[in-house]
């Protein structure tokens, strides 16, 4: 079995503001009163390989009390286009996502959430990965409600 010993100094931390973890389903805007998903990733490291990739989780709906979570499309909440890992990267579940190989020590993003979302909990899972070996992830919480 090859173990592969990682530092501790390589690490990935991901910041979301506040108002813009809850989200109108139907049309789409955060507490903000916009569209627009900022997301800030910090990120050090001295890998040989590093690369940044994302994978979104909705909350299962099946009980109240179920902490499950299930892997969906980026399409499910972003109107982007969003790219799988290619060449020497393999996509480690069905719906990963490559956001950088040539990661900087700040990456700001932006999406931009649909219209007509479902509601729910999603989790956006960053993960730090030297080639194909996951290091560090980090995640946030957007909460889709439906207005009544």
């Amino acid at each position: 079995i090859p173990i592969t010993v990682v530092g501790n100094d390589n690490l990935i931390i991901t910041e979301i503001e506040d108002k813009s973890k809850l989200v109108i389903g139907e049309t789409g805007l955060n507490m903000n009163g916009t569209n627009e998903e900022k997301i800030t990733i910090k990120y050090a490291s001295e890998l040989q390989d590093p690369n940044i990739r994302m994978a979104i989780f909705k909350r299962s709906t099946e009980s109240a009390t179920t902490n499950e979570y299930i892997e969906v499309s980026a399409k499910s909440l972003f109107s982007d286009s969003f790219s799988f890992p290619m060449g020497n990267y393999s996509k480690q579940s069905e719906y990963e996502y490559l956001i950088t190989n040539k990661p900087t020590s700040t990456i700001d993003l932006t999406y931009h959430l649909k219209e007509e979302l479902t509601s729910g909990t999603y989790r956006i899972v960053f993960r730090l990965y030297d080639g194909n070996q996951i290091v560090d992830e980090d995640y946030k919480y957007i909460i889709v409600r439906k207005n009544v």
